[in-house]
């Protein structure tokens, strides 16, 4: 029989899969044989005494290297498809957190009339930079800049919104933000104290520990702190129990990707002085 294109492409496909196969198991038996973790590894108090800050990493890694690691991934996880139904529900005056490189700038157009004006803030100059490089520069034929709604940007920690008045936000979003704070409970009750405590929503879209899968969540602990180190990100917390802890109200809850990545919809929680005086 003539070897035809069609045998040539299978042989390679072939290999490729064989590959994919023999480089899976090689490292999923390197990861699995490492030592058990700490217990409390997934906890943001026991990391911190492992990686004190995560601060000043994305500054070193930096937008083009961060937005082809995640790229990828994300396109491969319909995360734009997450992203996307996530800000449809933001109004009024509303505040993003941990904007980044702007991976969710695309999604505020044609919400003039709904979001009044929205606050890009991120820690990072350096990544902050990319947010607004997203606004102010668009490929051929697409819609002007106008079609954003009146848009600013603020170097902000998300941990202590202290320039911020008090319940002056209509909404506040955060996106893959909570893996990268030193205390993720303490941004999480900010984003509730510059919350309008009576029709405002936090929206948050989050990646963590599954609490579904034990597989997973082993992988996720044994990878959390090299994962840490290299990306300033703890991919393994708990992230339903923080909202808890913070004191957030989950009006809406979905779990994707093996229960590792949570999208959520809550109210603010009281603040720390309201919290005090009704115990």
């Amino acid at each position: 029989m003539p070897f035809a294109p069609r045998h040539l492409l299978l042989l390679v496909s072939g290999a490729g899969v064989y590959s994919l196969g023999i480089y899976t198991a090689y490292h999923s038996y390197r990861i699995y044989s490492l030592p058990p973790p700490p217990p409390l590894i997934h906890t943001p108090a026991f990391q911190r005494q492992l990686q004190p800050t995560t601060t000043g990493i994305l500054d070193r890694v930096g937008p083009d290297a961060y937005d082809a690691e995640v790229g990828g991934h994300e396109v491969l996880m319909r995360m734009g498809a997450r992203r996307k139904e996530l800000v449809a529900r933001a109004r009024g005056k509303v505040l993003e957190v941990s904007a980044g490189t702007g991976r969710n700038v695309a999604y505020y157009k044609g919400l003039q009339g709904v979001v009044d004006e929205l606050c890009m803030s991120d820690v990072s100059e350096v990544m902050l930079r990319g947010a607004w490089e997203s606004t102010t520069t668009s490929p051929p034929n697409a819609k002007p800049a106008t079609s954003y709604p009146p848009t600013t940007f603020a170097l902000l920690n998300a941990e202590n919104l202290a320039p911020i008045p008090t319940h002056s936000y209509d909404t506040v979003v955060s996106t893959l933000g909570l893996c990268s704070y030193d205390d993720p409970v303490a941004a999480l009750r900010e984003f509730s104290r510059v919350t309008n405590p009576a029709t405002g929503r936090i929206l948050l879209l989050e990646h963590g520990r599954s609490n579904e899968y034990g597989a997973m969540d082993a992988f996720l602990d044994k990878t959390a702190l090299s994962h840490a180190r290299e990306w300033g990100c703890w991919w393994n917390r708990d992230i339903e129990a923080l909202v808890d802890e913070a004191g957030l109200v989950v009006e809406e809850r979905r779990k994707f990707h093996l229960g590792t990545t949570t999208w959520l919809v809550c109210r603010p929680g009281p603040t720390r002085g309201e919290a005090a005086a009704a115990g």
